[in-house]
């Protein structure tokens, strides 16, 4: 196994242990909603916009990205916090990848945002 490889599975696990801290918490939701909020500005995340959240997380800023109209889809490398993010956005679109491997064609979206 090489060093990048070994790198993302552990980065995984560690995102796949805190998870569970992720779902629900009041002070993660109060911590980083207003990241949600600025990623939303930053990317003008509005109607008719096609929006990648990349390490997407609990979704908090795809969720806020919907919340103005725009389609959004979610990635991160954790597939437990892509769980978390499907629970607390349930019209939202999550996919389990690294960021440096996604799963989609280039152009398929018109603005892309990284916490």
């Amino acid at each position: 196994m090489n060093n990048e490889h070994a790198f993302r599975e552990f980065e995984a696990r560690g995102w796949d242990e805190a998870a569970e801290d992720y779902d629900g918490s009041d002070f993660v939701v109060a911590y980083t909603q207003p990241a949600g909020v600025a990623l939303a500005d930053a990317v003008g995340a509005a109607r008719g916009l096609r929006i990648l959240d990349v390490a997407c997380g609990p979704g908090l800023a795809s969720r806020e990205a919907l919340g103005r109209g725009a389609e959004v889809v979610g990635v991160d490398i954790s597939e437990a916090m892509v769980a978390v993010a499907s629970r607390n956005v349930p019209d939202g679109t999550f996919h389990q990848a690294p960021a440096e491997e996604l799963p989609f064609a280039d152009g398929s979206f018109d603005r892309a945002e990284r916490a």
